[in-house]
This record gives structure tokens, C-alpha cells and sequence, in this order.
């Protein structure tokens, strides 16, 4: 369903910690103190997510920042929640795509409905907002599975949802299907 291989390929070239927060600092000394990243991919490496924000900290930029676009549920845990937070970030999104394990499975997510408010709770935890996103329009969604997402959004404790249209793109599974 993710049409994002389809701009970057298959393979993900990351930026050094270093460099993204040479390009934060860059902006920083031009007096700018609000950041919005855009990453698709930014807690895949896990490694990589906690030194950005550990550098943050070591080069004291005072910055307030987001990750609007969507961290993934099942590479989130305590510590990168907690370093998010000391670095300044006070938002997060976080992939949700559907509120229903079935469905989770068939689009091959790596995550179920657990893991998902798992993420949303340890979010909670150290004071971070969050939007969860939501898909509708999966191959093989039924009207009761749509109606599970529905609910199960009703019920996470997030900052918002964000409920969105499946747009197939060529190239997808989903566009094939």
C-alpha cells in the first residue's frame, strides 16, 4: 500500500545523525528554533533515532521539533520516547494504518492493534502529542473491519487520528490487488 519505494526504491540511503543535526544546527544559528521533520523512516534504525536526539542535547540546541509524518509502532520503546522528549520534540505521528489485526497482517504492517496503543501509552507517558494515521480502503476491508478501525481510534488515548483514503498507486501491492 505504501508508495514511498516507489520515489526512494528499495533501498533507504539515511543521513548520518551528524548531518541532520548539522543541517538543525545550520538553521538554528539563523535563529530558527522550530523544526518539523518529515521522515519516513526516521525510528527504523533505532541507533541512528536515539543519537540525533542524544546530539541535540550534547550541542544544547534549544529547539522545539516534530515527527509529524509517522514513526513506525513496532520500533518505538521507553528510551527513544523519553530522548524524543528531552531534545525538544513535543509531537509525534505514528503509523497506524488499521484498527484491525486482520488486516494488519494482510498488508504486512509488523505491528497489531496492541503494539499500536503500546506506542500511543508509552508516547503518553513522557508528555509527547500524537496523531495516529489511519487507512481506509485496504484490499479485502470489509464494512465491519473499517467499523473495527473506527472504534479502536475512538478508544486510543492520541492527540488526534488522522483517517485517510487508500490512494493505489501504481507499483503497489495494493494497486495490483
Amino acid at each position: 500500500y505504501c508508495g514511498a519505494p516507489l520515489v526512494t526504491g528499495r533501498h533507504y540511503r539515511m543521513r548520518s545523525a551528524a548531518n541532520v543535526v548539522d543541517e538543525i544546527q545550520l538553521y538554528y544559528r539563523k535563529g530558527h528554533r522550530r523544526f518539523g521533520v518529515f521522515d519516513d523512516a526516521f525510528n527504523v534504525d533505532m541507533d541512528r533515532a536515539k543519537t540525533i536526539c542524544r546530539t541535540l542535547m550534547e550541542r544544547k540546541l534549544e529547539i522545539t521539533w516534530d515527527l509529524a509524518n509517522g514513526l513506525r509502532a513496532d520500533k518505538m520503546d521507553l528510551e527513544l520516547v523519553t530522548l524524543l522528549k528531552q531534545s525538544g520534540c513535543n509531537f509525534i505521528g505514528i503509523g497506524g494504518e488499521s484498527g484491525n489485526d486482520g488486516i494488519l497482517r494482510k498488508i504486512r504492517k509488523g505491528v497489531d492493534t496492541a503494539g499500536i496503543r503500546k506506542a500511543v501509552d508509552l508516547a503518553n507517558q513522557v508528555g509527547l502529542g500524537t496523531a495516529v494515521n489511519f487507512i481506509f480502503g485496504h484490499p479485502d476491508e470489509t464494512y465491519k473491519t473499517a467499523l473495527d478501525t473506527l472504534r479502536f481510534a475512538e478508544k486510543l488515548p492520541a492527540s488526534y487520528v488522522n483517517m485517510y483514503g487508500l490512494i493505489p498507486m501504481r507499483g503497489t501491492r495494493a494497486y495490483e490487488e
